[in-house]
């Protein structure tokens, strides 16, 4: 459980440091919720074989959804660049 406890800390750490808000809530399961200029997100971490799995977002929090493969725990600093660009990507669609 410690690397998924690490994983969810960077995670946290690398979308606040890029002034995302980050409400943080566990429970069965990990789940964030980002704020941006107006855009929201919903995170679910999942776990999966005591590590990070996958990570799935939805724009909104509502319907639609991306699921980005996180199973390799030497790329969760990928997996955290995937998540930002993905944001970034809403964010830039919700601007116009």
């Amino acid at each position: 459980m410690l690397g998924f406890e690490r994983a969810v800390d960077e995670i946290v750490n690398a979308l606040r440091g890029c002034g995302y808000e980050v409400t943080l809530k566990r429970d069965e399961r990990v789940e964030l919720t980002v704020t941006r200029g107006g855009v929201s997100a919903c995170v679910t971490l999942i776990w999966e074989r005591g590590r990070l799995g996958k990570l799935s977002i939805r724009p909104g929090c509502g319907s639609g959804l991306s699921v980005i493969d996180c199973s390799n725990v030497e790329r969760v600093k990928e997996c955290v660049d995937r998540l930002l660009r993905t944001l970034e990507t809403w964010s830039s669609g919700a601007e116009r």
